[in-house]
């Protein structure tokens, strides 16, 4: 009724199996020289894991350190710091355009992590690259290059208190 055939080349295994006259293919591929290596077993892991899960650890690992090394530290200027130790950071960019045969600027914003809440708006900053923290924020500020210089106007009471004190103390004509 039914016949069973198994070739084995290589690291591939073939299960061909003839059942009413219909023939199913059936590939496995067993990565066995990958399982039998320690340095892909997790340490969390009890058992042996599959060598795709190990494969697919190993090269998103990979891509998450490449991510990092491009991520070079950058300066930028803080351009809103209205959220709990989170500011948004403004890089500027410049490249060379080949046909214009000009310098572009561009710039790109950047959400990064203010520990102590130091920054304010116009500040200069150093970001450095780390672990992502929230789904759109990835550097940290890292030092405050230049404090900005904020202007505040004198107060109404201060101003109006030095007026009528001079008032006061002017003699009358009277």
């Amino acid at each position: 009724m039914g016949h069973e055939l198994s070739i084995r080349v290589g690291v591939e295994v073939f299960i061909i199996i003839e059942f009413n006259g219909i023939f199913f293919v059936f590939i496995i591929i067993i990565f066995l020289f990958l399982l039998k290596r320690k340095g892909n077993r997790p340490r969390h892991s009890k058992g042996l894991t599959t060598a795709v899960q190990a494969a697919a650890n190993r090269t998103s690992f990979k891509r998450h350190l490449r991510d990092i090394e491009r991520m070079k530290p950058v300066v930028g200027m803080v351009v809103s710091n209205k959220m709990q130790k989170s500011v948004v950071v403004a890089v500027d960019r410049l490249f060379h355009h080949k046909l214009y045969n000009r310098y572009i600027k561009r710039t790109t914003k950047f959400m990064a992590h203010d520990e102590h809440d130091e920054c304010n708006i116009g500040d200069r900053v150093r970001l450095d690259p780390s672990r992502p923290l929230s789904k759109r924020k990835h550097w940290v500020v890292a030092e405050i290059l230049k404090k900005a210089r904020i202007y505040r106007p004198a107060s109404m009471d201060t101003s109006t208190q030095s007026s009528s004190g001079a008032a006061a103390s002017a003699p009358s004509s009277t």
